[in-house]
């Protein structure tokens, strides 16, 4: 993760965070939830619609959507981190 360019992803929540970063051509996504309350949010990235994301915590995948926006659910606590495919 030290190496690439990363950014921070606006998740429309104060209680989450989510990072991206791209490196030689790869893309990590990271999502933090730092409330005991499970949040759910909608996820504005900069990869083109259609392109899939491999949860990699348990090996679940979805589809970016529209604009490239996902949405994603996190338990109190919980983080997800996603490899785009």
């Amino acid at each position: 993760m030290g190496w690439g360019a990363w950014k921070l992803i606006d998740t429309g929540s104060e209680h989450v965070l989510a990072m991206q970063y791209d490196w030689q051509g790869r893309t990590l996504m990271m999502v933090y939830n730092f409330s005991k309350e499970p949040q759910q949010c909608q996820l504005q990235t900069s990869m083109k619609t259609g392109r899939g994301l491999v949860n990699l915590l348990d090996s679940s995948a979805t589809q970016i959507g529209s604009n490239g926006s996902y949405a994603v659910k996190l338990p109190g606590y919980g983080s997800g981190w996603y490899r785009a495919k």
